[in-house]
């Protein structure tokens, strides 16, 4: 599972999709378990992904 370290707090994060990047910040709540999220969306057809 790949996690980022930004000072104090480790971040999870996934990419998916081919094309330009894109980076994808959710709102309040916002979580990558539960479906649909933004890679079942058109943008993943058209952008690289990072949320």
């Amino acid at each position: 599972m790949p996690f980022a370290t930004v000072r104090d707090i480790q971040m999870y994060y996934e990419i998916h999709g081919v094309g330009p990047r894109l980076l994808f910040i959710s709102g309040t709540g916002g979580n990558l378990r539960q479906k649909p999220n933004v890679f079942d969306s058109p943008l993943s057809a058209h952008f690289e992904i990072l949320a």
